[in-house]
């Protein structure tokens, strides 16, 4: 085994595994994504529907492009690759 592998703990069948990442999460010291900021960092928002099981014909998006402080707006059509659900 190299000097930079790791041995991984693996418990049985039956048997409690203790998470690394318990005790930063309990205590309040783990960064989930939603803690993160850098500067001059951008945030997105969803906005769907709010009709449900409606087809959407077509998605325009000028008028959101147009407002202030939106620097992107994406769409299904910025997603790569086959088409997976709906």
């Amino acid at each position: 085994m190299s000097a930079t592998a790791q041995t991984l703990e693996v418990g049985r069948i039956g048997e409690s595994v203790r998470r690394a990442d318990a005790t930063p999460k309990t205590t309040g010291q783990f960064a989930y994504a939603s803690d993160l900021w850098v500067a001059g960092m951008l945030w997105g928002h969803t906005v769907r529907s709010p009709h449900a099981h409606a087809r959407i014909a077509e998605i325009d998006i000028s008028e959101a492009l147009s407002m202030a402080g939106v620097h992107a707006v994406l769409t299904h059509e910025d997603v790569p690759g086959a088409k997976r659900y709906g």
